[in-house]
């Protein structure tokens, strides 16, 4: 299992035990988490056409930079999962390519929560990434 999700799920196992949820908490962290999920979508989305526009612009030059986020975001989108109930809440128009979510691992809300906090943080920080790299140098 990926390092990454043994530490949400021994964070969120820790903080689930120090309080208990009543069905409406749950509804709610699953909604906090599905607009977490969108607006990480929709980051992931502006960063894919930076990138190519990028691409385009450095003209065909090799770009070990360019490449490398390139590499990054793809497996970013490769661990992505979705939000159980809400797997069909946001359309890819205009995506360039096939898209898939895996179907996510039975996780408390309060798991997925923070496991969707973390997909937001990471592709914030490919965003930062991504402005400080220069297409044609």
């Amino acid at each position: 299992m990926n390092q990454f999700f043994l530490a949400i799920l021994l964070l969120s196992g820790i903080l689930n035990s120090q309080a208990c949820s009543s069905d409406g908490t749950n509804s709610t962290m699953l909604n906090q988490a599905n607009e977490l999920h969108l607006e990480a979508v929709e980051r992931h989305m502006n960063v894919e056409f930076v990138l190519d526009s990028f691409r385009t612009r450095s003209a065909g030059q090799p770009n070990s930079r360019l490449d490398s986020l390139a590499m990054a975001l793809a497996e970013w989108e490769g661990r992505l999962i979705e939000v159980p109930g809400f797997e069909d809440q946001h359309d890819h128009a205009g995506h360039g390519h096939d898209h898939h979510h895996d179907s996510a691992p039975e996780l408390t809300p309060d798991q997925m929560l923070a496991v969707q906090q973390e997909f937001l943080r990471e592709i914030k920080a490919l965003e930062q990434s991504l402005r400080r790299i220069d297409p044609v140098h």
